[in-house]
């Protein structure tokens, strides 16, 4: 009997990690990122052309996300998918700690 119940509880743990409201949450928290990093490499135009192919990535997840056809990727395409997502968001806080000092004044 509790075999079966914790076999329940770590199904629905993972079917939520694949959700598409978790999808979207990730996206939108990226698009987020490159928002503020896109303010603070203004003059950086290899980071603005990077930051504008990521949200139109973002804009095709969403699009995906909203059709039937991304519940019938496969789990396996689904978890690839989810760390990707993470690896992108990890370094995209790493180039908003590596951005330059906005002044040069000490404060």
């Amino acid at each position: 009997m509790f075999k079966f119940l914790r076999f329940f509880r770590r199904k629905n743990r993972e079917e939520g990690r694949y959700s598409p409201a978790q999808f979207k949450r990730l996206s939108q928290d990226i698009r987020d990122l490159a928002n503020v990093i896109a303010k603070l490499w203004l003059s950086n135009q290899q980071f603005q052309i990077k930051i504008k192919r990521i949200k139109q990535e973002m804009d095709q997840l969403d699009r995906l996300l909203e059709n039937k056809s991304f519940s019938s990727l496969s789990r396996e395409k689904k978890e690839e998918l989810r760390r990707s997502l993470l690896v992108s968001k990890k370094e995209l806080l790493k180039c908003i700690q590596e951005a330059p000092c906005p002044t040069k004044r000490v404060q």
